[in-house]
């Protein structure tokens, strides 16, 4: 049987979309959870559902989380997510990723020494802000102030036939190009002589003051 890899913390809506992606993907992840109802509910999707008060640091290690090697904390609560950080860094638990519900909850988590930390709500803010400004309809995730993730389809008809890496984004756009969709193909890594095809999805990492330059190089405007 293969080893539990993943324990989620708090099945609420950020640790249940999670832990069920992970589910999808083939992973065996470990689900921790407070609620007998929510427990109760979840235990026909996951293999391994423990009910348990992941604020009492007995009762977390009782569930075995120091054998997991990635543990995301995704509980609501401001409170409980601090003392389950704190529980899990006496444990000696090293890789955790935990939610934040705002940056005053970040930085305490950071403090602790928790160094992953996403804040879903600021990710969607930073993501909307930059649609609405660049006025684009590309899927775009903002990696910090100053760098993005595009995701874009291509329809330049004059990107056809030549090879990804002679069209000189990274020279021009200052533009890495990570992967590629080809219908239900994933291209990646990108070869020497991969070329565009009309329809493909490309994700790209790029500086923020080039985004509209790089998605009307891939899609331009009509």
């Amino acid at each position: 049987m293969a080893k539990v890899e993943y324990c989620v913390i708090g099945y609420g809506r950020f640790g249940g979309q999670v832990a069920d992606q992970l589910n999808e993907l083939g992973k065996r992840v470990m689900v921790i959870e407070g609620d007998t109802n929510v427990c109760d509910k979840i235990s026909r999707l996951h293999e391994i559902v423990i009910k348990a008060d992941a604020t009492d640091i007995n009762a977390l290690s009782d569930c075995g989380v120091k054998n997991v090697k990635n543990i995301i904390v995704g509980t609501s609560s401001v409170e409980n997510s601090i003392m389950i950080c704190a529980n899990l860094r006496q444990l000696g638990c090293e890789n955790v990723i935990a939610r934040a519900k705002n940056q005053t909850h970040e930085r305490v988590l950071k403090t602790m020494g928790i160094t992953n930390v996403i804040t879903p709500e600021t990710e969607v803010a930073n993501k909307l802000a930059i649609q609405l400004v660049y006025n684009l309809g590309a899927d775009i995730t903002a990696i910090n102030k100053e760098i993005c993730w595009v995701k874009s389809v291509v329809t330049n008809p004059d990107l056809l036939h030549k090879n990804i890496f002679n069209l000189g984004m990274k020279e021009k756009l200052d533009t890495i190009i990570i992967s590629l969709q080809r219908k239900d193909e994933i291209i990646f890594p990108i070869k020497q002589n991969t070329q565009f095809k009309i329809g493909d999805i490309v994700s790209v990492v790029c500086p923020n003051k080039n985004l509209k330059k790089v998605i009307n190089f891939l899609s331009p405007s009509k």
